[in-house]
C-alpha cells in the first residue's frame, strides 16, 4: 500500500484536497507563496512554511509540529490535536487547536492564537514582540 508522506510547494502553487487518512505521518513544504488546503486524519503532521505560504488544516491529527519563517500563515484552527510545537520566526500567524500541550518559540512579531482548553499546558519562549492569546 501507497501513503502520501510528503507536499511540497516551491513558488505559487496551491494543493487541496477533502479527505487524506493516513497512519503515517504527512510533511507540507511550502516556500514562496504557495497554499495548501487540506482535511487529514493521521498520526504526526509536520509544517515547514518559508516566505509567504498559507496552510489551512482541518481534521484529526495527533501532534501538529510547524516550523514557520517569514509571513506565512497557518490555520489548523479546525485540525483537532493533542500535542502542538510551534516555532514562528518573522511575521508569521498561527492558530490552533490543541487540548494537551503546546509548545511555542515566537522570535519576531509573529503570533499564535489557541482553543483555550481546560488544563491546557502552555510553555511558551518569546523573543520580540510576538504574541500567544486564546481565541
Amino acid at each position: 500500500m501507497l501513503y502520501l508522506q510528503k507536499v511540497v510547494i516551491a513558488g505559487a502553487g496551491s494543493v487541496a484536497t477533502n479527505n487524506i487518512t493516513l497512519t503515517k505521518d504527512i510533511d507540507f513544504h511550502i516556500s514562496g507563496a504557495g497554499e495548501i488546503n487540506v482535511k487529514l486524519f493521521n498520526n504526526i503532521t509536520n509544517i515547514f512554511v518559508s516566505g509567504a505560504g498559507d496552510v489551512r488544516l482541518r481534521g484529526i491529527s495527533n501532534e501538529v509540529k510547524a516550523n514557520m519563517s517569514g509571513a506565512g500563515n497557518l490555520n489548523s484552527e479546525a485540525l483537532t490535536n493533542k500535542l502542538a510545537n510551534i516555532e514562528i520566526t518573522g511575521a508569521g500567524n498561527a492558530k490552533i487547536n490543541t487540548s494537551e500541550e503546546i509548545n511555542v518559540k515566537i522570535s519576531g512579531v509573529g503570533n499564535l492564537e489557541y482553543k483555550d482548553y481546560e488544563g491546557l499546558k502552555i510553555v511558551k519562549q518569546i523573543s520580540g514582540i510576538g504574541s500567544i492569546n486564546p481565541y
